[in-house]
């Protein structure tokens, strides 16, 4: 919990001076109140999920072996758990997990093998927590694969909306590893966490923050093996923060400010 200080000064007049009391939100848990659904263990077709509420999220998982799914659906789905599952897609495009216009979700500790590993497309997800998975996909570390126009396809963790985490995984093999939306695709991309992930083998970029809008953060990520290490392009206003990633192998560049990306800080 914070006390911040907050000074307004209008150059043609007039100040403020105000304490506001502030806290971050908690890591998302559940307790003895939530709805447990234990999956069979076994290889199975999508997953289709439903919702849950705030004082009773459902979950699912399964604890007496591996689930392994091609696909699971969280679109439009509310206050719902996604612990600990298998998914393996390597279809011409394949979707691992989607979750388009989801709210208040959880993926965690998941297993996540897939052309497209964790996506969540336009309208977006909001308040989302995605930690602690392991996400492959199948792009190569090649001269041909290098960049923009090179040979290689997927997207490891990509989504757009606000206030959305995403920590702690593991993403290999992807054209871009983590990435926020571009152009017509992007939507109110504000209050982005992205932290404490471990990067390795993206031939485009590790870590794509494109059009983001403001108080997003990019922080303590380890980025290994990739042609661009951390991109903005553009910002759109910011602040965007890139605050101790670390990087190595990068190719092309550390950083990408490009398209008269504003409101970036780079510490």
């Amino acid at each position: 919990r914070y006390e911040i200080n907050l000074t307004l000064e209008d150059p043609d007049g007039g100040s403020e001076q105000r304490m506001v009391d502030a806290q971050t939100r908690p890591v998302p848990q559940y307790n003895e109140h939530a709805e447990i659904i234990e999956l069979e263990p076994g290889t199975h077709d999508t997953l289709f999920t439903k919702n849950g509420t705030p004082g009773k999220p459902v979950v699912y998982r399964c604890s007496i072996g591996e689930a392994i799914f091609t696909h699971i659906d969280l679109n439009k789905r509310e206050w719902v758990f996604v612990d600990g599952l298998t998914v393996i897609n390597f279809d011409h495009k394949g979707i691992g997990v989607k979750f388009n216009g989801a709210r208040n979700c959880v993926i965690r500790n998941c297993t996540v093998d897939a052309v497209y590993g964790i996506v969540s497309y336009k309208p977006g997800a909001e308040n989302c927590y995605i930690a602690d998975n392991v996400v492959t996909g199948v792009s190569a570390w090649t001269n041909v694969a290098m960049g923009a126009h090179g040979a290689n396809i997927g997207e490891g963790i990509q989504l757009t909306g606000p206030g959305n985490v995403i920590c702690y995984n593991r993403v290999t093999g992807f054209r871009d590893c983590i990435s926020t939306m571009e152009d017509k695709r992007a939507n109110n991309q504000t209050c982005i966490d992205i932290y404490n992930n471990d990067i390795y083998r993206g031939p485009d970029d590790g870590i794509e923050a494109d059009f983001c809008l403001s108080n997003c953060r990019i922080f303590c990520n380890r980025i290994t093996n990739c042609y661009v290490g951390l991109s903005s392009q553009p910002g759109l206003g910011g602040p965007t923060y890139f605050i101790r990633n670390v990087m190595y192998n990068v190719v092309h560049a550390a950083f990408k400010l490009k398209r008269f990306s504003r409101g970036d800080v780079v510490i």
